[in-house]
């Protein structure tokens, strides 16, 4: 339950209280001094860092918990009732390809780090991976453990650091938009994993084409700006964290706009296609468009490894 005190907080964050945060900040992916002010939303200021172009509120402050507890009573409802949002099939399909490319016999030890109700780690603790994972979300915890049987603890990464424990493949989705320090954050992931182990992240995309004309202009739900969102990222800025952090990138890009599975709802469920091999070939084509067209998806995913 929110305190008082907690709601206060968040209010004069949401307002933008920057008082205490004078100056010109660092980019919080590469540490460079060349930002400047790009934009804002309501009374922050949004930076742009020259060097690696990602963008980012100053100053870097997320909410409480009770901010997430309180805004997140939909996505916990969900969770308790086992609905899983089609967003994740992308990912998952991503994840399934790494380990049987990367991980011999597709055996071996995942956290999840910011697992929520553990969405990724259900399939991959069925297949017969040594699954873990950590989220700073006391109800998501419960309904990890309670409902669907997974090893989740309500832990910091640098409280698993201090076990002693390395893993062949951490995951990150959607987590690092909301920390203050993302590259502090990846490199505590490095200490994590085993020597030459995997890390996947997938962020929102800044420039998903449905979504890029409204973003700067601050017309999108408040999911998308601070203080939920403190950091926005395009390929680019991924690319140039993983590598200061201490991991050779194996890919990283922007999702397809259509995805597989959009392209083939909206042949079938809005436009009327038979469910068969027409509607298979239908979205073939409306991706292939997307691709020509350059138009990129609603996240950025990357495939990294960890440097010896």
């Amino acid at each position: 339950m929110a305190t008082a005190r907690n709601l206060e907080e968040n209010r004069k964050i949401e307002a933008g209280d920057r008082s205490t945060t004078p100056g010109v900040p660092d980019c919080p992916g590469c540490t460079s001094a060349t930002t400047a002010p790009a934009w804002r939303y309501k009374d922050f200021e949004i930076y742009h860092c020259h060097s690696c172009d990602l963008q980012f509120t100053h100053p870097m402050e997320a909410g409480s918990q009770s901010f997430y507890e309180v805004r997140y009573e939909d996505y916990m409802a969900d969770a308790a009732s086992g609905n899983v949002h089609p967003g994740y099939q992308f990912l998952k399909e991503k994840i399934d390809e790494t380990i049987r490319k990367e991980i011999p016999g597709g055996k071996g030890s995942v956290i999840d780090i910011g697992c929520g109700a553990g969405v990724l780690l259900m399939d991959l603790q069925q297949r017969g991976l040594d699954c873990f994972g950590i989220d700073f979300n006391p109800h998501l915890v419960r309904i990890a453990r309670e409902k669907f049987g997974l090893n989740v603890e309500k832990r910091r990464v640098e409280e698993v650091a201090a076990m002693d424990i390395r893993y062949d493949l951490a995951l990150l989705s959607h987590v690092l938009e909301h920390v203050s320090t993302p590259l502090d954050l990846l490199r505590q992931i490095g200490t994590l994993l085993k020597p030459g182990g995997l890390l996947i992240i997938d962020v929102p995309n800044r420039l998903y084409c449905r979504q890029r004309a409204r973003f700067s202009k601050g017309e999108l739900g408040w999911g998308e700006y601070p203080p939920h969102h403190l950091s926005f990222w395009s390929e680019k800025p991924m690319r140039t964290a993983l590598k200061a952090a201490g991991f050779a990138v194996v890919e990283c890009k922007p999702r397809p706009y259509p995805e597989a599975h959009q392209a083939r709802h909206s042949m079938v469920a809005r436009r009327g296609w038979p469910d068969n091999s027409l509607a298979d070939l239908g979205s073939r084509v409306l991706q292939t468009v997307g691709s020509l067209l350059g138009l990129q998806g609603a996240t950025v995913y990357a495939i990294a490894r960890k440097c010896n």
